[in-house]
């Protein structure tokens, strides 16, 4: 959750569904100023040694989650 604030971020979710294992919350944007963060959308998918396993700039389509991000989660 990028510059957001919790509170708004977990009623959105609560209310339209959470697909995720873990949300983080970057409200002053120091975790994006790491990363490289450019625009947003981005999607980082994060292994659990803390290293960028895979990064898309813009939208993401059924494509890219098929050949980039489920591979980087090792779900494909």
């Amino acid at each position: 959750a990028y510059k957001d604030e919790t509170g708004p971020v977990r009623a959105y979710l609560a209310d339209l569904g959470n697909p995720y294992a873990k949300v983080g919350f970057d409200a002053d944007s120091r975790m994006a100023l790491q990363m490289g963060v450019a625009a947003t959308p981005e999607t980082f998918v994060i292994g659990a040694d803390g290293s960028v396993k895979a990064m898309h700039r813009g939208a993401l389509t059924p494509e890219l989650i098929t050949d980039k991000i489920l591979p980087a989660l090792n779900l494909r």
